[in-house]
């Protein structure tokens, strides 16, 4: 069954206690005006992009970012890596 808002003198639109009951803390809506109806939807919140992509997307979009870092220090040599010389 359709509700009746209504418009006071003020030009603030006024709604029934049973609509605002069902509306849940802190949700919002965005107001779209169709000729002389207004249609309330509820905002969508911006999901992260991990959430929105499959693993395989995921996993190719961490390589991505991995490629585009400048490297901060120069690679190390061989020799430097040579177990003897880490643990010496």
């Amino acid at each position: 069954m359709a509700k009746i808002i209504d418009r006071n003198k003020n030009g603030e639109l006024v709604f029934p206690r049973e609509i605002v009951d069902a509306v849940t803390p802190h949700e919002r809506f965005e107001v779209d005006v169709q000729g002389n109806v207004l249609i309330a939807r509820p905002v969508q919140e911006e999901q992260p992009l991990w959430a929105t992509l499959s693993p395989k997307e995921r996993a190719e979009e961490f390589r991505q970012w991995v490629k585009s870092l400048k490297p901060r220090a120069r690679h190390l040599s061989d020799e430097a890596m040579r177990r003897e010389n880490l643990y010496g």
